[in-house]
C-alpha cells in the first residue's frame, strides 16, 4: 500500500507499507495527482514504484515487499529449490514438473505481464540463479506464459536516459548550426555594406567626401 501525504511545509511525499511485515513505513518524496473518485490526492504510481524498486522494494500483484522480506523470500525459494530438485540442472535436458512450478511461481512475482518486462533489475539469469536452474528453461517458460521481452525496468530506464542524452545533443547541434548560419548572414551583410560604401566613395569623389567631413 502506498499512501500520499504532505509535510508541514507542503512538500508532496508518500508512505509505503510492506505487505509482509509490520515494519515502519518507508517515507519518500513523490509527486501527487488528484483522484477522480476522492478528494484526497494519490501518488503518481509509476514514479512511486520506480523509487521503491530503486530502494530494494518489490512491487508485484498489487502487493509491496520491503528489502528484508524480499531477501527472506529469495532465501526460502533457494532452500526449497535445493531440496526438491530431482537431479542436477546440468544433467537434465528439460526441467521437471516441480522445477517448472518453481520457475512459474517466481516469474509470477518478478515479471510484470502488463508492462511486458521484469520488475526492477531481474532477468532470466537472476531467476535462474535464485532457483539454481538453467536460464534457457526460465526464458522458455517466460516467453510461453508471461511475455516475449526479457528486459526489465532498469534497462528501460537506461534506454530512456540514453534517448534523452541523444535528444539534448541533437538540440545543441541544431542550436550551433543556427548560430553559424546567423553569423554567416551578418558577415555577408557587413561585406555588402562595405562594398556599398566603396561605391559611394567612388561616385562622390575626394572633394565631395572632404566637403561632407569624411576622410577620403
Amino acid at each position: 500500500m502506498i499512501e500520499a501525504f504532505r509535510e508541514a511545509h507542503g512538500q508532496p511525499r508518500a508512505r509505503a507499507f510492506c505487505s509482509s511485515c509490520d515494519r515502519e513505513p518507508e517515507v519518500f518524496a513523490c509527486e501527487h495527482e488528484p483522484s477522480r473518485r476522492k478528494k484526497v490526492p494519490t501518488v503518481v504510481a509509476g514514479m512511486a514504484h520506480k523509487k521503491l524498486q530503486n530502494m530494494g522494494w518489490v512491487v508485484s500483484g498489487g502487493k509491496l515487499r520491503c528489502p528484508t522480506c524480499e531477501a527472506k523470500r529469495k532465501a526460502v525459494s533457494m532452500a526449497h529449490a535445493s531440496q526438491t530438485k530431482a537431479a542436477p540442472a546440468a544433467q537434465l535436458n528439460e526441467p521437471t514438473r516441480a522445477q517448472k512450478r518453481q520457475i512459474m511461481d517466481l516469474l509470477g512475482e518478478v515479471y510484470d505481464v502488463d508492462a511486458g518486462r521484469y520488475l526492477g533489475g531481474d532477468t532470466d539469469d537472476t531467476v535462474a540463479s535464485v532457483l539454481d536452474m538453467m536460464p534457457g528453461w526460465v526464458a522458455q517458460l517466460r516467453e510461453e506464459f508471461f511475455g516475449a521481452d526479457g528486459g526489465n525496468d532498469d534497462m528501460d530506464a537506461a534506454l530512456r536516459d540514453i534517448r534523452k542524452v541523444v535528444e539534448d545533443i541533437t538540440e545543441l547541434l541544431s542550436s550551433g548550426r543556427t548560430l553559424v548560419e546567423l553569423g554567416t548572414k551578418k558577415l555577408e551583410q557587413a561585406q555588402a555594406l562595405e562594398s556599398q560604401v566603396a561605391k559611394i566613395k567612388v561616385a562622390v569623389g575626394p572633394r565631395g567626401l572632404k566637403k561632407a567631413g569624411v576622410q577620403a
